[in-house]
């Protein structure tokens, strides 16, 4: 594929900016939109076929690669299912979809057909954002402290009343979707899983039109340990005022702000950050990455599946804030005091505490790691799988589904009700896989092992190969 060839599906305000970036980087070939007037406007502007729904476009099925989705937020999700399902690639305006079931589902049907999906957060590849993430990264910063968000935006009445859509519950979502998703986004990206929230919004204005919040204020912990905090509202007088980031960390302070979040504020660090000179727009960077992951199989900037965190908690910042019958905090189940390496992708609800997680690993829902676990990277754990204290496990592991690891073999006859000393440690080599329930009692498995499912390990397993049964015996 020499040239990428774009469908179009919305033209609206937004679409414009996408529509320069595809003429930067390949070719459009069909839009799609139902307001047939807009639609049949752009497709004539570019010389393309136009399709009124996604039903006729996708039947017709246009010679393409990508698909980018430029529509109201409610339509997300089933429009990107659509496209991947098609056959396509897939670009999705923020936010990928408004609820984590949807947003799941996009990830098992992008996996299903081998399709990458694309939410453009381009925020991400704002170069003083991307130097504060390297910074933090290699450790230059030290420990982070908080940090804290500031998005003052101006909305008036016009802005609703003139839409089909933006300010309609049911269709953007809220302004933590439609306004402050790239915030939170940021927030969850730079210091990783938040564990407990707190939420108070107001629909302070009550302009005409907007049946959510325009004023928010938001408080987070972090599962590193860190606080944040989220203050936005869309009542600022007459125009945009601000949009910033702050963070407070053991070496450093700095402050990122400018209509864009593109200008260093202010930094008093050990190591300066670096200003960029002419640097690329963030949304044809963020393009670019897109068109080398497709074509060349770059690594992918957002997984899909890592932007279940940010939607999963939008989703509990709202159920917080209007569900008058709690106290108004929400404890999330059990991400405490981990250690996550890059590209960790958790799906909640889990319970992880005092545990170490390589890079680039999957913990599926309904997991437990306990403490003084060390997990590698690129490891994939299944759901309902129970992994106890003093298990430490290679890179590139596979555990299945409801795999059990036990540590007290209750050598008294009873368990050990606590006793640590009676526990006893479990060490997985690498490229290890475990089928699906299977048991592993205390144990030493060397590298390049597949445990078959239901399997019983009850020695060491000291020569590559398979085994399987219970006991299990190599075959």
């Amino acid at each position: 594929m020499s040239t990428p060839q774009f469908i179009l599906i919305g033209c609206g305000h937004v679409a414009q900016r996408h529509l320069e970036q595809i003429q930067l980087h390949g070719q459009l070939a069909a839009v799609c939109d139902v307001n047939e007037e807009k639609g049949r406007a752009t497709a004539e502007r570019y010389g393309v076929p136009f399709y009124p729904n996604t039903h006729s476009l996708f039947q017709s099925a246009p010679r393409a690669e990508i698909v980018v989705i430029c529509t109201p937020n409610a339509d997300h999700a089933a429009q990107a299912i659509e496209a991947i399902q098609a056959g396509y690639h897939v670009i999705v305006e923020k936010p990928m979809a408004l609820s984590s079931g949807d947003a799941l589902a996009i990830c098992s049907v992008s996996h299903r057909y081998q399709k990458q999906v694309f939410t453009v957060l381009q925020n991400r590849f704002n170069p003083a954002i991307q130097q504060l993430k390297q910074a933090l990264t290699k450790g230059e910063l030290g420990t982070p402290y908080s940090i804290q968000l500031t998005c003052f935006w101006h909305r008036d009445a016009a802005y609703y009343t003139g839409s089909e859509w933006k300010g309609k519950k049911e269709k953007d979502g809220g302004a933590l979707y439609t306004q402050c998703s790239h915030f939170i986004d940021l927030a969850c990206w730079i210091l990783g899983p938040v564990v407990q929230s707190n939420a108070w919004l107001n629909n302070a204005a009550r302009k005409a039109g907007n049946e959510g919040e325009d004023t928010g204020i938001i408080s987070l912990l972090f599962a590193n340990g860190a606080t944040g905090s989220l203050h936005y509202s869309t009542n600022s007088y007459g125009k945009n005022m601000e949009g910033s980031l702050t963070l407070l960390a053991e070496k450093g302070s700095i402050k990122i702000s400018g209509p864009y979040l593109d200008q260093i504020t202010y930094q008093q660090t050990e190591q300066p950050l670096i200003p960029i000179v002419d640097a690329k727009p963030a949304l044809e960077a963020l393009y670019d990455s897109v068109i080398q992951t497709v074509l060349n199989d770059a690594p992918h900037y957002a997984q899909p599946e890592s932007l279940m965190e940010s939607i999963s908690l939008i989703e509990e910042l709202y159920r917080n804030a209007y569900d008058t019958s709690s106290p108004g905090q929400v404890q999330r189940i059990g991400i405490r005091n981990v250690k996550l390496g890059e590209g960790v992708r958790i799906m909640d609800p889990v319970n992880l505490y005092g545990c170490s997680i390589g890079e680039h690993c999957f913990i599926g829902p309904f997991v437990e790691i306990q403490e003084n676990v060390r997990i590698g990277s690129y490891c994939k754990i299944q759901s309902h799988s129970f992994i106890c204290s003093l298990v430490t496990m290679g890179d590139h592991c596979f555990v299945g589904h409801g795999v059990m690891f036990v540590n007290d073999t209750f050598s008294d006859g009873r368990p050990a009700d606590g006793d640590k000393s009676k526990w006893k440690a479990t060490h997985i080599g690498h490229h290890v896989s475990i089928g699906s329930n299977a048991t592993i009692l205390p144990v030493h498995i060397c590298d390049h092992v597949v445990i078959g499912a239901g399997s019983v390990v009850t020695k060491n397993i000291t020569e590559p190969g398979t085994y399987a049964g219970n006991p299990a015996r190599k075959i």
